[in-house]
């Protein structure tokens, strides 16, 4: 893998508040809700062990899903999209100055989209950079402010959105 210059590894990109959520719903299956909250962060992993921790972990699921999530369940138990909403807890967690969202949201529901969504605006307000990777136009519609349609690697075409409809910014 060939890394851009500037960027060491995945975790001096952390370091430096970029924050990636990937289709591939990436958890430890018997591990704890909270454990896979912290999975890999540059925090130390026993984040998830303080009240605060756990605190900023209920606060980011119940946020994303609308409702308490069991902490200490394992993982494995949870459906997929729910277990997909843990991997965007987990970029949450770590207060990204650049949060992308790479085909994040094809697991979930339209319900638990816009709520994904919903937190994406109040990152954007705070001043967070947020990249929506997406083959779905609709989610282009809900979310974007400006979009760069690409083929091959190569711009098809861009510019800033208009409509009625409520970007993230």
């Amino acid at each position: 893998d060939e890394v851009l210059p500037g960027f060491q590894s995945p975790s001096h990109s952390k370091r430096l508040g970029i924050a990636a959520v990937l289709q591939e719903t990436l958890v430890a299956p018997a591990r704890s809700v909270v454990d896979n909250i912290y999975l890999g962060s540059h925090r130390s992993f026993h984040s998830g062990r303080t009240e605060e921790g756990r605190r900023a972990a209920r606060d980011e699921l119940g946020k994303l899903t609308g409702e308490e999530l069991d902490l200490d369940m394992p993982v494995e138990l949870l459906p997929i999209s729910r277990q997909q909403i843990v991997t965007i807890a987990r970029a949450l967690v770590q207060n990204p100055r650049i949060l992308i969202l790479d085909e994040a949201t094809s697991a979930l529901d339209v319900a638990d989209r816009d709520r994904v969504f919903a937190a994406c605006r109040d990152l954007c307000q705070d001043g967070v950079a947020i990249l929506v990777i997406t083959h779905r136009l609709e989610e282009l519609l809900v979310s974007a402010d400006s979009i760069v349609v690409m083929r091959g690697g190569a711009t098809v075409v861009s510019g800033h959105k208009g409509g009625g409809s409520a970007p993230l910014c």
